[in-house]
């Protein structure tokens, strides 16, 4: 249970949490986060028992006015009240924070806030919001939870009027109401010597009474109200190493650590440093990986055997969709092919299945931030026949093909960033690439910009032969068809089979 300590007034709190308990006990509820102070006459209208509206800017902690209960506490704030009173609601709708105009310092409705709610929303529960208040490309990212998530239409059951809780509309912004599911990944589980890693998408506050402490990522000006709100969080940030992890929990004999994404996809260094330093710090015993978007620690399903999309354990005799951290190539004729993939973004199954179309697939996990990933690289880029990078991995691939004279296929390769930095003391690039290159480059790319990349493709780098393909509606990652249409074509223009 969530301990609720000093929040704003303690009396009013209890009195809260007491309340809710017996008044929203076996009724349908709604709650409105950011609401405004604005209590609408529409509200009462409404198919719910009671409609819950949290805002800051409410005086009072709570007040009641018929069904209509206000509560002047922040989100998460008013989420421990929740939580304490063991409440679930049947609806959950935010439209606009006030990010840019009314003081919200985060996104509600981002990875570590939504965290929060959702252990307060029911299995099946309505939720009502405004993308294009956070942008369309950062509410797809935003809306990427363990969901079925059904847009419903203004004549489908369930459907209620969501321009009844804000005027954003007049701004062009669509509203949207959707049904949806909660549906929790399959756990997948592996042993880094005698500690037990297990790794699942699922909200990691689901578990927090079973977990002895769990670190999360959360905004800077949360970091108080987590700590006063929930006494086994822990503020958890980039900067924060293994041996910083191993050393908290020794200090604490934490048996069971509850984690949430935090290293930007690269955790086979962290599990190896679990391995290598067992005695000098025993605990934790079990560390449990929670995450809410589908794409986040890949590299532990990797580890596990696991298909990190939907969770099925495949064994390497089916030879079907598990992506497997080969780490050589074999002794078979066929053609070999050297895949490098970008910061943090291993090689996704379906793209696999594309290459081995055309040939044998090594795609090494590769620690970017380490500068000794290069030399580690070069014996199997020496036996590869053809090398395909995207991004970071572009950049290596073009040194690689380089110095080996391979042909290359190199995806918005990341010319003009200034990491990664790779190790070349025992090595030497020639100037000239001599064998046969093909880039292609999309023209929306914002992670590597496509101008300058561009640019300096043209003219800081020498090729002998050199296709080079701009598409218009590429973004960074490249999609699967394009990635099929640019293989057969580079199969047939460097004369690879």
């Amino acid at each position: 249970m969530h301990t609720l300590r000093a929040l704003k007034l303690e009396p009013d709190l209890n009195s809260l949490v007491t309340f809710l308990e017996e008044r929203l006990e076996n009724s349908r509820n709604l709650v409105y986060y950011a609401s405004g102070r604005a209590v609408k006459e529409a509200y009462f209208l409404l198919p719910f028992d009671n409609i819950v509206l949290v805002d800051y800017a409410f005086s009072d902690v709570f007040s009641v006015k018929g069904k209509v209960i206000t509560i002047g506490l922040t989100a998460l704030e008013a989420t421990a009240v929740f939580k304490e009173a063991g409440v679930r609601f049947d609806a959950f709708v935010c439209i606009n924070e006030g990010l840019w105009e009314g003081g919200g310092s985060y996104p509600i409705q981002g990875n570590w806030s939504m965290s929060t709610i959702l252990p307060v929303l029911k299995e099946e529960y309505l939720h009502i919001a405004c993308p294009e208040y956070y942008g369309k490309r950062k509410w797809k990212k935003i809306f990427n939870l363990p969901q079925k998530a059904i847009l419903l239409s203004e004549k489908e059951e369930g459907y209620i009027d969501p321009t009844i809780f804000s005027d954003y509309y007049r701004y062009g912004k669509e509203f949207c109401v959707w049904r949806v599911s909660k549906q929790v990944g399959t756990a997948a589980s592996f042993m880094a010597g005698t500690r037990k890693i297990i790794v699942q998408r699922k909200n990691i506050w689901d578990d927090y009474s079973l977990l002895d402490r769990i670190l999360v990522r959360c905004p800077p000006k949360e970091v108080q109200n987590l700590l006063k709100n929930t006494y086994k969080a822990v503020p958890l940030s980039r900067d924060h190493t293994a041996k910083h992890i191993l050393e908290f929990c020794n200090a604490n004999k934490v048996v069971k650590l509850g984690l949430s994404p935090w290293r930007n996809g690269q955790y086979n260094t962290f599990i190896k440093f679990l391995k290598e330093n067992e005695e000098m710090y025993p605990y934790p015993k079990e560390l449990f990986f929670y995450h809410l978007h589908k794409n986040d620690f890949q590299q532990l399903y990797m580890q596990a055997g696991v298909n990190p999309h939907d969770g099925i354990r495949v064994s390497k005799e089916t030879n079907d969709k598990m992506v497997e951290p080969v780490s050589n190539f074999s002794s078979t004729k066929r053609t070999k092919i050297l895949f490098l993939h970008g910061y943090g973004s291993p090689l996704t199954i379906p793209k696999r299945q594309i290459l081995e179309q055309y040939g044998e697939v090594v795609a090494p996990s590769i620690e970017y931030q380490d500068k000794n990933y290069f030399p580690d690289l070069l014996e199997l880029a020496e036996k590869a026949d053809i090398i395909i990078g995207s991004s970071f991995g572009g950049h290596t691939g073009h040194l690689l093909s380089s110095l080996f004279n391979k042909p290359a296929l190199l995806f918005n390769p990341a010319f003009v960033k200034s990491i990664p930095q790779p190790d070349l003391r025992e090595v030497i690039i020639p100037n000239l690439k001599s064998g046969y290159t093909q880039i292609v480059l999309g023209k929306t790319d914002t992670v590597i910009p496509f101008q300058e990349n561009l640019t300096y493709i043209t003219k800081e780098l020498e090729f002998k032969s050199l296709t080079l393909t701009v598409i218009d509606d590429m973004e960074h990652r490249v999609p699967e068809n394009i990635l099929a249409e640019q293989m057969e074509k580079f199969i047939k223009a460097s004369g690879s089979k």
